[in-house]
């Protein structure tokens, strides 16, 4: 009879870890613990620290901070990068992917045409403008911002300073313009619907 190396660690061909491989039957255990661990810590955090001390969040820090460094140290020891959690651009907010299209994309292939300066800003920001058309508002706001966003990721490339600005920008817009002006920051053919 053949045994494999797997077999003889007690690992199943039916589990699978995060990066395709068997895990043995003891990392599968320590998985099953460290889970455990964590719910039992918020569990401890929202029912008995919070009865017997109150809403202070000093002692909310104790089971909390517990929890984080046995998930720190978990991911530390399995090798697992920060793309396999889940941080990565393409599960972030809106306003990032927008200014990946406009400056990382866009932004770098009109500079190609024109070079770096104010011809491919002004490309740059002309095409955010169209894009956000029939909307009168929101194409000024946008050419506007287009303008200083491809300006700002010429001079030093930051797609997440880019996407806090545009996100604090369509926060400014929606509390100063009247929301029958924005049309509910509908663009295109949902303008007029």
């Amino acid at each position: 009879m053949n045994v494999s190396v797997d077999e003889l660690n007690g690992a199943s061909a039916d589990h699978v870890s995060a990066r395709g491989e068997s895990s043995p039957r003891g990392t599968r255990s320590l998985a099953a613990w460290e889970i455990a661990s964590v719910v039992s810590s918020a569990l401890v955090a929202e029912w008995a620290v919070l009865a017997l001390v109150g809403f202070s969040k000093l002692w909310l820090a104790v089971p909390v901070s517990l929890a984080a460094a046995l998930m720190i140290a978990s991911h530390r020891a399995r090798g697992e990068t920060p793309r396999q959690l889940g941080w990565r651009f393409d599960n972030l907010w809106g306003s990032l992917r927008v200014q990946y299209v406009l400056q990382a994309f866009i932004n770098r292939r009109a500079q190609e045409i024109f070079g770096a300066g104010w011809r491919s800003v002004l490309l740059v920001a002309l095409l955010f403008g169209l894009l956000h058309l029939p909307n009168p508002w929101l194409s000024a706001a946008t050419f506007l911002g287009g303008l200083v966003w491809a300006h700002s990721y010429q001079r030093a490339p930051n797609l997440f300073a880019l996407a806090l600005s545009h996100a604090v920008m369509t926060w400014v817009l929606v509390s100063t313009i009247p929301s029958d002006a924005l049309h509910g920051l509908r663009v295109g053919y949902k303008y007029f619907g």
